[in-house]
């Protein structure tokens, strides 16, 4: 028989391997979109998601720190935002 593990414990798993450093920049990389996402007028989660072409979970996983956004989906998160990928990342950089 397998293990299992809860879908918190995965989330986790998945940003294991990254350095605190890489770990806090996820976690304001999501803080932003968030922001961005109520400057855009209370925008939810699901209609990001939807517009942007991505599952509702996968973005409040992204929000929320728990996963490691590709470029393509930040891409697709910064048009449905109408911003610029730079508007997501740029205040989030890791330190030299």
């Amino acid at each position: 028989m397998g293990t299992h593990r809860d879908p918190a414990s995965k989330r986790a798993s998945r940003l294991a391997h990254l350095s605190d450093a890489e770990r806090a920049l996820i976690a304001r990389v999501g803080g932003r979109i968030t922001a961005l996402r109520d400057r855009a007028g209370r925008m939810t989660i699901a209609e990001l998601a939807r517009q942007a072409g991505l599952h509702p979970s996968y973005v409040g996983e992204v929000e929320r720190g728990q996963a490691n956004a590709s470029l393509t989906s930040l891409c697709r998160i910064a048009a449905a935002l109408d911003v610029s990928v730079s508007d997501i990342v740029a205040e989030s950089a890791l330190p030299p």
